[in-house]
């Protein structure tokens, strides 16, 4: 067994920083032929070959040796052994719907989704190329796990030891990427069946006017079970649904100062656990791909980069790819589930799950055709809860990317998105070329259902629900060379096909708001420098109706005031937000103020009918943000009728009551005068390791929590869920890597990333790129030659 005793003494020096033993900047390997590893000043590595197969014998020897523990974490997330590792306790509530379920569940949950078993048939359908290159990274994977000589990440001080990586764990990875990405609208619509629960499915309506809920079944009487609901979760470890995306665009050379199209690319994801979610490497096979940009952790391919003739970008469709189902179970057998009149079997298959503390634990995995039974879950009316989602092919998602990597014009790399469309994940692809050419196209699987859509929970003894297969690929949207030589793609609707895609779209505001900076910037006005700005961009002016709506149940700050008593600081507060400019600025004092009395305000709206808990829930989903915007903007909004009618109290009313419960607070955390607070003073990015809460040791695997702007609807993302205090606030995603091509220089392009690109918080290359994208800059990163 591989010791990790000489980690222990670099554990206590958190603050010493340095490249691990035998981990040279410039490495050889031996392939089929000579393989040159070169690591840049920033910790980026380029890996040159001649040919592919050696090419990812490097790559994987690169990730394996910066980010082991990171890809085995996945690994074991992907494939349902969590458990073996970390017992039976919970994921942090920023992992959203995951964190529903213990690690036991979690694996139980995995393994029902079948991503094990579809990464083993995925490999066994590999053609004999992808085949050799899936391979070669499992190859150089172990390649770098033997060469650290016992000297292993610092995590496994405290865990069991790895195992050698095997080829299919790659592809688990890859379906686990893919699937992770839609399940917000599983949170979702797991929380619309305690809503509906509480309030009924016609009053959901009016919470969640674009979900379709006047479609709920309600099960019959005769066949619910007892009522009391889902089990009780924990407040301090209640999910957070909180809205996730990216932005992409793209512009023609019409546009740009050099001629040539330009792409931008910022996905937000996860800003924690670190190391970041993106590896940077740059690869170059002297017979073929030559690429640069962002991989998967664990699944090699480069998700959004640039070769020497295309660039490509991507954000999340926001499909809803997840249906929950409701099932009725037999009485006196729950192996059989109700059919219209008929008792019909589920498939039934026993998994054992192991777990680091205690004995294995034994779980009974129902599936049929309409879903798989959670384990260990029931309903709000008592009912088994399942759910139904997409296959994935994670075979030909791999030979998709590798494709994208190789192709010199739209046509290969349309092919391309050809195999990524057979993948887990839906994507907005925009693509930009040497050509001139720009494109977008929507790819992945797109449920077709039998009868109306709908996020409310389906009735599982009924057919209205079923899938009858999904969206043929040529069926797909898709645009190329538009008229007017822009491309943005912000998770928003961009078009209106003649199919159900969601109705977890995020809004129009960031894709509004990046293509009126373009057309700010002119035509031959844009460069690398615009598009950093673009990036950073924290106004919101869409959100002008919400501020006055709140501006004017205060009645400009008079009536409030005559109701306490002379009170200055009511005042001074009300002066802020009049003159406030619509940018979350870390150091605005009114954009601390409204994104405290979103949580106020929510308290005030939710909490009468739905109660205290599940308002804390849903405030957090993009469902919940948009009606609590709703009803400020709007004052004959039906959910603000049905909260008057519980508590007898006017919509102005309740904004006051929440103006002044946030006032209150916020004296108490940061003083006195409004006009000395600031938004980075609530709301903070923390860049912290999943071992972080270890007490003595964890705090060594921190970066540390910064002050931070933005919100959930600006360029320059928020996504937050609450911190530890009253009024505090968390960015649990955002752009974790920042991305601009001009395609005039595909030598190179220009980055930024959340962390380093080492796992090893004793390296120097753990956070060296962090100050850089707090910053807001970029750096220039080039295509090897020779």
């Amino acid at each position: 067994m591989r010791t990790t005793l000489p980690m222990l003494a670099r554990l206590f020096k958190p603050a010493q920083r340095f490249v691990r033993p035998n981990d040279p900047d410039y490495v050889e390997l031996a392939g089929s032929e000579r393989i040159v590893i070169q690591r840049d000043d920033r910790g980026v590595r380029s890996v040159r070959s001649l040919n592919e197969a050696d090419l990812f014998l490097g790559f994987g020897y690169c990730q394996g040796r910066d980010r082991f523990f990171q890809i085995d974490l996945f690994r074991r997330l992907a494939t349902g052994r969590i458990a073996e590792l970390l017992g039976d306790e919970h994921l942090p509530p920023a992992a959203g719907v995951l964190s529903r379920f213990n690690f036991v569940e979690l694996d139980a949950f995995m393994r029902a989704v079948g991503t094990p078993a579809g990464a083993a048939r995925a490999y066994d359908r590999l053609d004999d190329e992808s085949r050799a290159l899936i391979d070669a990274f499992a190859a150089g994977v172990n390649l770098a796990l033997d060469r650290m000589e016992g000297a292993l990440p610092p995590e496994y001080v405290l865990l069991p030891g790895p195992e050698p990586w095997n080829p299919r764990d790659s592809l688990a990875i890859g379906t686990f990427f893919g699937l992770s990405v839609d399940m917000g609208g599983l949170a979702i619509e797991l929380e619309l069946d305690d809503i509906v629960s509480a309030i009924g499915a016609e009053a959901a309506a009016d919470l969640y006017p674009n979900g379709g809920l006047e479609h709920f079944v309600e099960a019959p009487a005769e066949l619910s079970g007892p009522r009391g609901g889902t089990e009780k979760v924990d407040p301090e470890r209640a999910m957070v649904s909180s809205p996730r995306g990216s932005n992409a665009w793209a512009v023609d050379g019409r546009w740009t100062r050099t001629g040539a199209p330009m792409l931008c690319n910022d996905p937000h994801v996860p800003l924690s656990p670190i190391p970041g979610f993106w590896y940077p490497i740059v690869l170059r096979a002297e017979s073929g791909i030559r690429a640069h940009g962002s991989s998967f952790v664990g699944f090699p391919v480069i998700a959004f980069g640039h070769n020497e003739r295309t660039a490509w970008g991507l954000t999340n469709v926001m499909r809803d790819a997840w249906d929950v189902v409701r099932f009725v179970q037999h009485p006196g057998d729950p192996d059989l589930y109700r059919d219209g009149d008929r008792w019909r079997p589920f498939d039934v298959r026993l998994e054992r799950i192991g777990k680091r503390f205690g004995p294995p634990a034994q779980l009974r995995i129902r599936s049929c055709d309409r879903g798989v039974l959670l384990p260990n879950k029931v309903s709000a009316e008592g009912l088994g809860l399942g759910y139904r989602t997409v296959g994935s092919d994670p075979g030909a998602m791999f030979r998709g990317y590798t494709a994208l990597m190789r192709a010199a014009n739209w046509e290969e790399h349309r092919e391309g998105l050809r195999g990524i469309h057979e993948g887990s994940a839906a994507w907005n692809s925009l693509y930009a070329d040497a050509d001139g050419r720009i494109a977008w196209k929507m790819v992945g699987q797109i449920p077709l259902r039998r009868e109306v859509a709908t996020v409310a929970p389906q009735a599982g003894w009924i057919d209205a629900g079923d899938w009858i297969g999904t969206v043929p690929f040529e069926e797909m949207p898709e645009l190329v060379d538009p008229e007017d030589g822009i491309l943005v793609t912000a998770n928003n609707q961009r078009s209106d096909p003649p199919f159900y895609v969601s109705a977890y779209y995020e809004p129009q505001h960031r894709a509004r708001r990046i293509r009126e900076l373009i057309e700010q910037a002119g035509e031959g006005g844009i460069d690398v420098e615009t598009m950093r700005r673009i990036q950073l961009d924290v106004a919101a002016p869409d959100l002008r109706p919400e501020l006055d709506g709140l501006l004017c149940g205060l009645k400009e700050g008079k009536a409030l005031a005559a109701e306490i008593g002379a009170d200055p600081d009511v005042d001074a507060a009300i002066d802020l937000l009049e003159s406030w400019d619509l940018h979350f600025d870390r150091r605005s004092a009114a954009a601390a103020i409204f994104t405290a009395f979103r949580d106020a305000w929510a308290r005030e709206l939710f909490a009468p009918l739905l109660g205290g808990g599940l308002a804390r829930r849903w405030r957090e989903t993009r469902p919940g943000i948009e009606a609590l915007n709703r009803c400020l903007a709007d004052p004959t909004d039906r959910w603000i009728e049905r909260a008057r009618s519980a508590t007898g109290r006017s919509r102005e009313a309740m904004i006051r009551t929440a103006f002044l419960s946030t006032l209150a607070i916020l004296r108490e955390e940061l003083g006195s005068d409004p006009s000395s607070w600031a938004l980075g003073d609530i709301l903070r990015v923390e860049l912290r390791h999943g071992m972080s809460t270890i007490p003595g040791l964890g705090a060594a695997f921190n970066i540390g929590d910064v002050p931070a702007g933005g919100s959930d609807i600006t360029v320059h993302a928020a996504f937050t869920c609450p911190g530890g205090g009253r009024v505090d606030r968390v960015s649990t995603a955002g752009p974790s890597s920042r991305m601009v091509v001009d395609l005039n220089d595909t030598d190179g392009a220009y980055f930024a990333h959340s962390t380093g690109t080492s796992g090893d918080p004793a390296s120097r290359h753990y956070a060296d790129q962090t100050r850089l994208w707090l910053e807001g800059r970029l750096y220039r990163e080039r295509l090897p030659r020779g």
